[in-house]
């Protein structure tokens, strides 16, 4: 039985390549043949190609480090990542995809941010037969659909069979506008557990710091964070590192860069984490470290994605992670994870939600025979 991913799997950015990753490992894990469904219309046409050549040129001159980043993310993805051909017309993939998916799954990430402007139906595999169609841990992001989108975004979510989402702001979304229940299960990266990124670590080229450092991983650009970071390593008396971004101005700060798995085994290796990032965050959890989180968004913002980073401090209890960039980080330093609490929800959510996985492709290709 053959299983196809929608999903952002080819934009370099870590989190978003490991949450792929984690979720097609999974899905073989069960037993099935999978890749990822590879529809690239922003790729048709020499206008298009232009544009990605330029930008990046720009990169590769303007910021060395990253451009170096983005490279050996995009050799992680063609190693490691089964890709399926490329569609750069949505008619020529809905033509042959029944033939092609028994079952399709629909996230993990933003993918239901509708962030375009519009409500994409390849994201909520309208290319498919319903009945083939689950979605896994989609992300809204947004603590609201926007009310010119929310007609089209409730027809497709009732046209999904096996439904669940990745935050409990997005379910209960679901719940207002289309009246259906959705479960909330885990980003895919927490399917893995902690043994289970050491073990693909094991081969890696080590370019951790030989050091104790603290890590710095911030999407979005705010000196303040950066100021809070270089006061905490120096309580710390360890070496302030950042991992080099699209958006942030990180003069002044020593940057390394690396694929997927160097990022997974930076956070590993860190006295500290401090980050504004959702896969940031999951991974520090996962992974047992000492972190803080900072808000990336005002919360008045209409585009504040906070209800991201409040929905995980949630389910663990772990509200007091939260940073704000003024606060002393003396006394933030005060209280540590109490892990073996937090590993006991961890472990209940991931059942939970390996249960909800299994069972939905169980079903599918059952009916299929």
């Amino acid at each position: 039985m053959k299983v196809g991913i929608v999903t952002w799997h080819h934009n370099p950015n870590y989190g978003g390549i490991l949450q792929a990753y984690a979720l097609q490992e999974v899905v073989k894990s069960f037993g099935y043949e999978v890749e990822f469904i590879n529809y690239r219309p922003e790729l048709r046409g020499i206008k298009s190609k232009t544009i990605r050549m330029i930008k990046d040129l720009y990169i590769s001159f303007f910021h060395s480090k990253l451009y170096k980043g983005r490279k050996l993310q995009y050799k992680f993805i063609d190693e490691n990542l089964d890709v399926g051909e490329t569609f750069f017309v949505y008619e020529d993939l809905c033509s042959v995809a029944d033939d092609l998916y028994d079952v399709g799954i629909c996230g993990s990430d933003q993918i239901w941010s509708n962030n375009q402007g519009f409500v994409d139906p390849y994201y909520y595999l309208d290319f498919l037969s319903e009945h083939k169609r689950i979605s896994y841990a989609p992300s809204i992001g947004y603590n609201r659909i926007d009310k010119k989108l929310e007609k089209d975004f409730i027809k497709k979510v009732k046209e999904i069979r096996f439904l669940s989402i990745r935050e409990e702001k997005g379910a209960d979304i679901i719940e207002d506008l289309a009246g259906l229940k959705a479960e909330v299960v885990l980003d895919p990266t927490f399917l893995f557990r902690k043994n289970d990124w050491l073990t693909k670590l094991e081969n890696i080229k080590d370019i951790i710091p030989k050091e104790d450092y603290l890590l710095l991983y911030l999407l979005g650009n705010n000196r303040n964070k950066i100021n809070y970071a270089k006061k905490l390593s120096e309580i710390l008396g360890v070496r302030l590192i950042a991992i080099e971004t699209k958006d942030t101005d990180l003069s002044g700060v020593n940057t390394v860069y690396g694929d997927p798995l160097d990022f997974v085994n930076l956070i590993n290796n860190a006295k500290y984490v401090l980050t504004d990032s959702f896969h940031g965050l999951a991974l520090s959890i996962n992974l047992e470290k000492e972190f803080g989180v900072f808000k990336r968004f005002d919360d008045e913002e209409k585009i504040s994605q906070n209800s991201r980073i409040y929905n995980i401090l949630n389910k663990f209890n772990l509200h007091h992670r939260l940073v704000e960039e003024n606060d002393d980080p003396g006394t933030f330093l005060e209280q540590s994870v109490d892990y073996s609490y937090v590993n006991s929800i961890l472990e209940d959510e991931r059942k939970k939600s390996l249960f909800f996985l299994s069972e939905a492709i169980k079903k599918i290709g059952q009916e299929n025979k």
